[in-house]
């Protein structure tokens, strides 16, 4: 997908368990992994179909950067599915969290969260990932 160098993203995502993986897997689970860029994430699914929501930040490096999905699960069970993918850029001003901005995202949880991001560097995390 089109990026812009240096800029923080946060690419959101809902999971699930497969209904064939909890009627055959003993444990009901099943395990993939979400990678954007350098950035990684493992999920493993419960054994039911409640979707979970997750939020995976990454830097971009060039101008395009490649959104992966890969199953962890290997008896053949369909794996987890995944729902509702979306990938934002984050506010880099405190101007840009204002007005609602902190909510285009949905990687914060209110202004405060946004602004806290913003004005220490990214250092504190957004609460919402």
């Amino acid at each position: 997908m089109p990026t812009t160098p240096g800029t923080l993203y946060a690419l959101s995502f809902w999971y699930a368990g497969h209904p064939v993986c909890i009627a055959t897997n003993g444990s009901g689970t099943a395990s993939a992994s979400a990678a954007a860029g350098s950035s990684s994430i493992n999920v493993t699914s419960g054994p039911t179909s409640i979707y979970t929501r997750v939020t995976l930040l990454f830097t971009a490096a060039a101008g395009t950067t490649t959104i992966s999905f890969t199953s962890l699960t290997n008896f053949g069970c369909g794996g987890i599915l995944i729902d509702n993918v979306t990938v934002e850029p984050l506010p880099r001003t405190t101007d840009e969290c204002k007005n609602g901005g902190w909510q285009s995202d949905r990687a914060f949880k209110n202004q405060g969260d946004c602004i806290s991001f913003v004005v220490t560097g990214g250092k504190n995390p957004p609460a919402g990932s």
